[in-house]
């Protein structure tokens, strides 16, 4: 157990350094693209359109000279040869597709949603990772964040999530953080909120749940505390990650064992800190 719990801290302090959280990036596509002549870049985009499988929307939209700043020119596999990288409208959304170069045609990825805020490279591979930001439109959907790696096998290219976060788009930030502190619940049917407050009033979600609970957690969950805030009447909050090792007692927010994660406010009194 301590040996996971190890393992977990490292990846979480990776993962929600107090610079590049997994709610911001920093990504600048200049660092990453191989700069082409304008005429060059409309004439391999022409042979991209070409790929079989590709949505027929950012067909339409390239026809139109809609979306043509959404293709970036990277060696996304280390076989220096020039892929593309597609972030931008699938649909009524924003999507993630990779065009891996094979010969003189290119092999598609499957579609992940949401907009690229962070890359680098993998030291073992040599592809490329994903940080992947999902945004939903109203308070009552939940925002992700993905971590995302490009696997290629002969003819085949996918995008595969290793790790996901998710919380609710009303959920309060925290503008200060701390290195993570594992913890576990003591007290049956914990709840995990939106906000550090509660409030059983203002009941924003679909389901019948007290006012700004998104999850209900029982004794023995582990999580991660990062930061802390003291409420108006003194009660202590803790922003935490729960790792879901066991299965919420109610949640609003997708529980897909064992690689998402469930971010919101816990209170501090029934959370016991475990040294790893």
């Amino acid at each position: 157990m301590r040996g996971f719990l190890s393992a977990f801290l490292l990846l979480l302090m990776l993962q929600m350094s107090a610079q590049n959280l997994m709610f911001q990036g920093n990504l600048n596509w200049n660092d990453w693209e191989t700069p082409l002549s304008p005429d060059i870049r409309k004439t391999k985009l022409d042979e991209v359109i070409k790929t079989p499988k590709i949505p027929p929307i950012i067909t339409q939209q390239y026809a139109e000279g809609t979306n043509h700043d959404s293709f970036h020119f990277i060696d996304a596999n280390s076989d220096s040869e020039l892929d593309v990288i597609y972030n931008g409208k699938v649909g009524n959304s924003d999507g993630i597709i990779v065009f891996v170069k094979t010969g003189s045609t290119y092999v598609i990825s499957n579609t992940l949603g949401g907009e690229i805020i962070e890359m680098e490279r993998s030291n073992l591979s040599g592809f490329l990772i994903f940080k992947i930001l999902q945004k939903p439109c109203c308070p009552a959907e939940e925002h992700y964040r993905l971590i995302a790696h490009l696997s290629v096998r002969p003819n085949d290219a996918k995008l595969l999530t290793s790790v996901e976060y998710s919380y609710k788009q009303n959920t309060e930030l925290p503008s200060v953080f701390f290195s993570p502190k594992p913890f576990t619940t003591t007290r049956t049917h914990y709840n995990l909120r939106a906000q550090p407050k509660i409030d059983r009033e203002s009941n924003e979600w679909s389901e019948h749940i007290d006012g700004n609970v998104v999850a209900i957690y029982p004794q023995g969950s582990i999580g991660r505390a990062i930061a802390e805030k003291v409420d108006e009447k003194g009660r202590l909050w803790w922003f935490v990650a729960m790792e879901n090792n066991i299965q919420p007692t109610k949640s609003l927010l997708v529980y897909r064992k064992p690689t998402n994660m469930s971010v919101g406010w816990m209170s501090q009194r029934f959370l016991q800190e475990i040294n790893p």
